[in-house]
């Protein structure tokens, strides 16, 4: 289910959010759907990205594709071994 752009969007905001669902859209067994009035891309029931677009700003939250050794890379965190 693709939601087209806002109309009372910036025309830089509905550009950049169109290059983003596109993009999203082509990977591999991608699905859109929009929980809490959001955009949220899944794969297998599964989110991987959430985009908020407001007037003011586009957010993007995706998660790592490996998430702990994205996490060894802050400096606070280290092995619990």
């Amino acid at each position: 289910m693709t939601v087209p752009p806002s109309p009372k969007l910036p025309a830089s905001i509905r550009k950049a959010e169109s290059k983003l669902v596109t993009f999203g859209l082509s990977l591999p067994e991608t699905v859109e759907e929009c929980p809490w009035g959001n955009r949220a891309f899944k794969v297998r029931k599964k989110s991987f990205t959430f985009l908020v677009c407001e007037p003011e700003s586009l957010k993007l939250s995706a998660k790592p594709r490996d998430p702990l050794a994205e996490a060894m890379h802050l400096p606070f965190t280290e092995a619990a071994c």
